[in-house]
C-alpha cells in the first residue's frame, strides 16, 4: 500500500524527496518526508485503512522512533487491544501506530506478532539506529545499498539509483542466473551493490555496522496425524479465515478472477463473508489463438455462479509491445515472466484500491508436479548412481557421452562426472530440470569466458537451490521440494511480479494462500495427504467442495501467457533482429553471437521453438538500454523511450 524509503549515515533532503518522487505510482495519495542529522525516511502513501490520520512517516509519543511502513497487518486490531491494556495510548486507527508500540513493548521480537504481509524501517533517533524488517515470505519488497558507513534502502530499486554517486554496474553473478529463469533469483540484484533483505529476516543498522537476522523460518516436524476428512476440514477453515483478514479496508476491494481453482475459491471465500456482491476482474487478448490467451470464459462462468460484479477486459495482444519498456522500468531488473497481470490492475483500478489474488496456490498443494518428478523418478535413480563407487560412475557417465539423448536422465547421468566431487545433485537437478530457460551446458555456450569466469565467483542458482534443499530442516523430499519453491520461485518471480504489476496502477494486491498461519497448517499435513500424483489438488480441491463447484476443478489448467512463439516469427522478428544483432551482441561483450544466431535461425524457421530463450535475452538488452546505457530516471523518460 506504500511505497518507502531511506537514507541513514547522512542527511540528504534533496536525494530523499527525489527518491519518494521515483515512487509515487508506489502512493499517490500522500507523500511525507523525516529528516534530522544522521538520517531521513520517506514514504509515497497508498491510503486503505484510516484514510484521515493514517500519514507517514508516523512517530511514537516521545518523537524519538520514526517508522516509514508498506503493507497490512491483518490482526493490528487485537495487537492494538493488547498494547492498550500494557499502557500504550493510540493516536490514530492505523495498523502503523500498531507496529511502532509493539517495537516499543517487545523490541526486535515485535515481527513474530504480526500476521501480515509487510515491509518496514523504524529510525531510533535518540540511539541512532535503524531497524527494518521484511514479512515471513516475501510479499512486500526491501532492497538496500550499504556502502561508506551510509544505507539506503527503498521498496524499489530505482529508487536507490536516485543517488547520483552509485555506479552502475552489472553483477554478472545476477545475469548468469538471470539466464536460467525469467528473473533474477536470489538475495542479490542485477545491479552489483544493491541486495534484497530476504524474507523472514530483521536488519539493523548503526554506526555504519549491518546485521542481518532470520526470525521465522518453516517447520515440517510438527506432523499432525488426522484423517483426510480431518485435514480438508482444516484447510477450509483456516483458508477461510486467511480471505477474511484480508477483506479489511476503508476502501473499495475486490478479486483477479481467472477461473481457475484458486481464484475462484478466494472468490467464493469472499461472497461467503461478503452482503454486497464481490467486485471481480478479468483480463483476455484478443489473438489467432484465443484459447491460450483468453479464459474469460471460464471466469464468466464463476462470476455468475457466485453473482459478483464482474468486470471484463480485452487487450489486442500486439498492443502490449510498445508498453514494453514502460514495463521494464517499473520492474528495475530484466524481466522476462508474465506481463497481463499489468492491465488487469490497470483497469481494476477505476473501481477498487484492494485486490485478492491466488498466488502460492500452487507452490502450497505441489500442482507443479515437480515433488513427484523428483520422488517418483530421478532422486531414486541419481540416488541409485550416486552409491555406486567413483570409478563405475566416471566410466558410465563418460559412456554416457557417446550414446544418444535418451532424456532427462541420460542428461545429468552424462554431467555427473563434471560435479562428482559434489556431495549431493539435487540443486543441479533443480537448476536443470524441466523450467530451466538455459540449462547450465547451455551457458557455457552462451556466455563469453569472462562472464563464465566472473559469475563461477558469485554464488550461482545451482548454489542457491542446493544451500535451500540442505537448509530445508524437511525429512521429505516432497517437504524439500515445497521449500525450496517457496524460497526461491515463489518470492523471487511471483510474489515480485504480482507487487510490482500491480503497484504500477496503485493497487495493492493480497494473498490469502500466502497467510502464514494457513501455511503452517498446510505443511503439518503429511506429504503423501497433502497432494497425489494423479491430481495433485485432491486435498484442497475436497476442503473446498462445499462452497466451489466441481467443474471449477476439472477445468484444464490454463494461464493467461502471450503468443511469444508467434511473435518472434512474426510481428516481433525485426525487434528480435535488432536487440539480438551481431553490434548489439559483440558491443555488450556477454554473449557468443554464433550461438546467439543458432537460436535465433532455428526459432524464425520453426525448427526448434526457443521462445523464452530469446525472450530472456531481449528483455535484458532493453532493461541494459534503460538502465545502464541511457540512465533513465522517470517514468515519463521511458515512456518515449
Amino acid at each position: 500500500m506504500c511505497g518507502i524509503c531511506g537514507i541513514v549515515g547522512k542527511s540528504d533532503a534533496g536525494l530523499i524527496k527525489a527518491m519518494c518522487d521515483s515512487l509515487v505510482h508506489r502512493g499517490p495519495d500522500d507523500e511525507g518526508i523525516y529528516i534530522d542529522e544522521h538520517a531521513a525516511i520517506g514514504s509515497r502513501r497508498l491510503s486503505i485503512v484510516d484514510l484521515k490520520t493514517g500519514h507517514q512517516p508516523l512517530s511514537n509519543e516521545k518523537g524519538n522512533l520514526w517508522i516509514t511502513y508498506n503493507g497490512m497487518i491483518y490482526n493490528y486490531i487485537e495487537l492494538r487491544d493488547t498494547l492498550r491494556k500494557k499502557g500504550h495510548q493510540f493516536k490514530t486507527s492505523s495498523d502503523t501506530e500498531v507496529i511502532i508500540h509493539a517495537y516499543e513493548e517487545y523490541g526486535d521480537n515485535c515481527v513474530s506478532h504480526f500476521n501480515g504481509d509487510f515491509a518496514f524501517a523504524i529510525w531510533d533517533a535518540k540511539k541512532k539506529e535503524l531497524f527494518a524488517a521484511r514479512d515471513r515470505i516475501g510479499v512486500k519488497p526491501f532492497y538496500y545499498c550499504h556502502k561508506n558507513d551510509i544505507l539506503i534502502f527503498a521498496s524499489e530499486i530505482k529508487a536507490i539509483l536516485q543517488d547520483r554517486n552509485f555506479e552502475r554496474k552489472v553483477n554478472l553473478g545476477a545475469l548468469y542466473n538471470y539466464l536460467s529463469r525469467l528473473s533474477v533469483w536470489g538475495n542479490d540484484t542485477i545491479f552489483l551493490g544493491i541486495r534484497k533483505l530476504p524474507p523472514a529476516h530483521i536488519l539493523k543498522f548503526k554506526d555504519g555496522q549491518l546485521v542481518i537476522k532470520k526470525y521465522w523460518d518453516f517447520d515440517f516436524s510438527q506432523k499432525l496425524q488426522l484423517s483426510k476428512e480431518e485435514f480438508a476440514e482444516r484447510i477450509y477453515e483456516e483458508f477461510c479465515k486467511a480471505v477474511q483478514r484480508r477483506l479489511i479496508s476503508d476502501v473499495p476491494l475486490g478479486a483477479f478472477l481467472s477461473g481457475g481453482a484458486d481464484s475462484s475459491s478466494i472468490v467464493a471465500a469472499m461472497s461467503k463473508f461478503s452482503d454486497k456482491p464481490v467486485k471481480t476482474f478479468s483480463f483476455g487478448f484478443t489473438a489467432q489463438n484465443t484459447a491460450v490467451l483468453n479464459e474469460l470464459d471460464y471466469a464468466r462462468r464463476v462470476a455468475e455462479h457466485f453473482n459478483t460484479d464482474h468486470h471484463e477486459f480485452v487487450l489486442d495482444a500486439q498492443s502490449l509491445i510498445p508498453q514494453l519498456p514502460h514495463l521494464i522500468w517499473h520492474f528495475d531488473e530484466p524481466f522476462a515472466g508474465t506481463l497481463p497481470q499489468h492491465f488487469i490492475a490497470e483497469q481494476a483500478r477505476q473501481y477498487v484500491k484492494v485486490a485478492l489474488c491466488g498466488s502460492g496456490g500452487d507452490e502450497l498443494f505441489g500442482d507443479y508436479g515437480r515433488s513427484w518428478w523428483f520422488s517418483r523418478f530421478l532422486d531414486d535413480r541419481v540416488a541409485q548412481y550416486s552409491a555406486w563407487p567413483k570409478w563405475k560412475q566416471n566410466i558410465f557417465s563418460k559412456g554416457m557421452c557417446f550414446l544418444p539423448d535418451i532424456g532427462i536422465l541420460g542428461h545429468y547421468l552424462r554431467r555427473a562426472n563434471e560435479i562428482s566431487e559434489k556431495s549431493d545433485l539435487r540443486g543441479l537437478m533443480y537448476a536443470d530440470g524441466k523450467d530451466a530457460i538455459f540449462t547450465t551446458e547451455q551457458k557455457q555456450l552462451l556466455l563469453q569466458p569472462w562472464v563464465l569466469m566472473a559469475a563461477g565467483k558469485e554464488k550461482t542458482i545451482e548454489n542457491i537451490f542446493q544451500e535451500h534443499f540442505e537448509s530445508s530442516g524437511a525429512s521429505e523430499l516432497m517437504d524439500q521440494v515445497f521449500y525450496v519453491d517457496m524460497k526461491t520461485q515463489l518470492v523471487d518471480e511471483y510474489c515480485y511480479w504480482t507487487d510490482i504489476l500491480s503497484m504500477s496502477s496503485s493497487v495493492e494486491t493480497r494473498v490469502p494462500f500466502l497467510d502464514y498461519e494457513f501455511i503452517e497448517m498446510v505443511i503439518s499435513i503429511p506429504p503423501s495427504i497433502r497432494s497425489h500424483k494423479d491430481n495433485l489438488k485432491y486435498l484442497f480441491q475436497k476442503a473446498m467442495a462445499n462452497i466451489v463447484p466441481e467443474w471449477v476443478f476439472n477445468r484444464p489448467k490454463g494461464g493467461l501467457s502471450l503468443p511469444l512463439d508467434d511473435w518472434l516469427r512474426n510481428g516481433l522478428r525485426g525487434m528480435a533482429m535488432d536487440m539480438l544483432s551481431e553490434e548489439q551482441i559483440r558491443s555488450r561483450g556477454y554473449f557468443n553471437f554464433e550461438y546467439v544466431t543458432t537460436l535465433l535461425d532455428g526459432h524464425i524457421s520453426g525448427r526448434v521453438d526457443n521462445t523464452y530463450r530469446l525472450w530472456v535475452l531481449i528483455m535484458l538488452e532493453l532493461w541494459h538500454r534503460i538502465y545502464i546505457d541511457n540512465h533513465s530516471y522517470s517514468e515519463a523518460d521511458v515512456l518515449s523511450f
